[in-house]
């Protein structure tokens, strides 16, 4: 990272782009540095700014996977710095217009959302409004915008285009990073082999919100599901999803009721 940002602790400059991609460069997640006191939402720019302050790491850079969301924020700087353009920009103009995504954007402040779902938490009886929070703003971990409609165009590119090009399809076999129980990582998937096939899987979690993705690639098939409520009835219903359409789950884990629930732990990193 040295190559990329100044005045970088010790600790942190050997860290490479290949590492920030995998999770694997130790690095603090920076959830853990933000002020208790803070209210206004926190920028890539702030992360860069709070792990500025640590001279240390979780491990060795390289040793071992860690869920890490500081890793994707410092990679959109990166990404702005390489396209001399903000990571907004370069998110429109290279992977939305080509593919016709009219609408779909990366949250900039003062920009406006059209047609933005809002959150809830769901409680006995009741739902509570509960949307976003002081890391809801962040890019490069986040603050993506796109209707149901939309992710499918993207997704479906992946699948027909990206993702069957014979170099990534080498990459993603090779540098698959080792995670737990069969699974793997890398450019943002979880990856599992099944019987000949690629499951590519991730989900997500914010105030107010939760989603998970599944990809076989061979079968030209995604699944996605979304959902404007913060608790785990996505993990259950996804499973169901999948049940009935004669698929197996892709994480068989009995310490876990759902893939979505094994998600949650490994972003945990318990």
């Amino acid at each position: 990272m040295g190559l990329f940002f100044e005045d970088l602790p010790i600790a942190l400059k050997d860290i490479t782009v290949a590492q920030l991609l995998q999770h694997t460069s130790g690095i603090w997640d920076y959830e853990e540095l933000i002020p208790k006191e803070r209210k206004d939402q926190v920028s890539d720019k702030d992360v860069l700014k709070y792990i500025r302050q640590t001279d240390r790491l979780y491990f060795p850079s390289g040793s071992q996977f860690r869920y890490s969301n500081t890793g994707y924020c410092l990679l959109s700087l990166i990404v702005e710095q390489v396209a001399k353009k903000s990571f907004a920009s370069f998110v429109k103009s290279q992977l939305f217009e080509p593919l016709g995504i009219s609408k779909g954007m990366v949250y900039e402040p003062g920009t406006t959302v059209d047609e933005r779902v809002y959150g809830y938490h769901p409680t006995e009886g009741s739902y509570l409004f509960a949307d976003q929070s002081v890391t809801s703003a962040t890019q490069g971990d986040g603050g993506v915008y796109l209707s149901a409609e939309e992710y499918h165009t993207w997704a479906n590119f992946l699948v027909k285009d990206r993702l069957i090009q014979p170099g990534l399809e080498q990459l993603f076999d090779q540098m698959a990073y080792p995670v737990k129980d069969g699974i793997a990582y890398h450019f943002g998937w979880f990856i599992q082999k099944n019987a000949g096939h690629k499951i590519l899987f991730h989900s997500g979690e914010s105030t107010g919100f939760h989603h998970i993705v599944y990809i076989d690639v061979q079968k030209d098939l995604v699944v996605s599901l979304f959902s404007n409520r913060d608790d785990f009835m996505i993990g259950e219903a996804f499973d169901a999803i999948l049940k009935t359409m004669g698929i197996s789950k892709p994480v068989l884990n009995g310490q876990h009721r759902s893939t979505f629930a094994w998600l949650n732990g490994v972003y945990a990193n318990d």
